[in-house]
């Protein structure tokens, strides 16, 4: 079976199985079937980006063989970009905000990781593209 078809099964299957738990644990307060129907819809959005981190997890050790450790960081750190909205978002549920220490570490945890995950990438391509158009230029 082709790579690419792999990492679409992978997508797909990840992001079902995403969704499902997503489901199951209800809407986040109660709502009405209109806001329903957008929670669904963003619900289906991040469980796709859930699916296509989890496929990016899988074809890493493919494309980052002999590459350096920052390289290895960068990539796991946009996987957890498109990974982090969902367990964030059970956790989030599960503890509600009738325990706030509890809610502000579930939010500190994701959200702070996400932020450094986030200036990781951008500091990687900020460094890339200036050192690329330093050389275009001194040509």
């Amino acid at each position: 079976m082709p790579k690419k078809i792999v990492l679409i099964v992978v997508t797909a299957v990840a992001a079902a199985g995403a969704f499902l738990v997503s489901q199951s644990l209800g809407a986040p307060a109660p709502a009405t079937p209109l806001q329903m129907v957008f929670f669904t819809v963003l619900q289906v959005i991040k469980s796709l980006a859930f699916g296509a981190g989890v496929s990016y997890l899988v074809s890493l050790p493919n494309i980052l063989r002999g590459r350096s450790t920052r390289e290895w960081v960068v990539f796991i750190s946009a996987a957890w970009v498109l990974i982090f909205r969902l367990p964030y978002g059970w956790l989030s549920r599960i503890v509600g905000t009738d325990n706030y220490t509890a809610f502000l570490v579930v939010d500190y945890v994701f959200s702070l990781s996400a932020i450094i995950a986030a200036i990781i990438v951008a500091s990687y391509l900020w460094k890339l593209y200036a050192s690329s158009a330093s050389q275009s230029s001194g040509q």
